[in-house]
Order: structure tokens, then C-alpha cells, then sequence
């Protein structure tokens, strides 16, 4: 692969990096005449899975910042 051609695939770091396809859901079995066994779309599935965790991850930080006292005011 030359400097100039781009590497297949996600990058690091971008929401869809650890999304990997199920195969099953209706998403993924588009045009391969296979039926779905799934309902739930794998892709909506991971989003919000993430969503969530991002979520949770803030909510710990903020509390874990307001213990510290990040959020108090300096003394005049």
C-alpha cells in the first residue's frame, strides 16, 4: 500500500471501531436473501449501547469532579 491510498476500514477511536456486523439482523442480511433473525438492527443496537456508556462515563466524572470540589468557586 502506497503513502497516497487509504487504509480500509475505521479508524481508532471513531464510534464505529469495535462495530462488527451480526449477520442476523435486518441491516445486515439486506440483499443477501437470507431472512433476518433478529428484529432489533445491530448497528442501532451499538449506537446505543455507546450512548450509554459515554453517558455513564460523564455522569461519573461529573460526580467524581463535584466530590474533588472542581466545581466550587475560588475565595476572594
Amino acid at each position: 500500500m502506497t503513502a497516497d491510498q487509504s487504509q480500509a476500514g475505521s479508524q481508532p477511536g471513531s464510534p464505529d471501531h469495535r462495530y462488527r456486523p451480526c449477520r442476523e439482523c435486518p441491516r445486515c442480511t439486506a440483499g443477501t436473501g437470507r431472512a433476518p433473525v433478529l428484529e432489533r438492527d445491530c448497528w442501532d443496537a451499538f449506537l446505543t449501547d455507546a450512548v450509554a456508556a459515554m453517558a455513564e462515563r460523564r455522569r461519573r466524572e461529573r460526580r467524581r469532579e463535584e466530590e474533588w470540589g472542581v466545581f466550587d468557586p475560588p475565595l476572594p
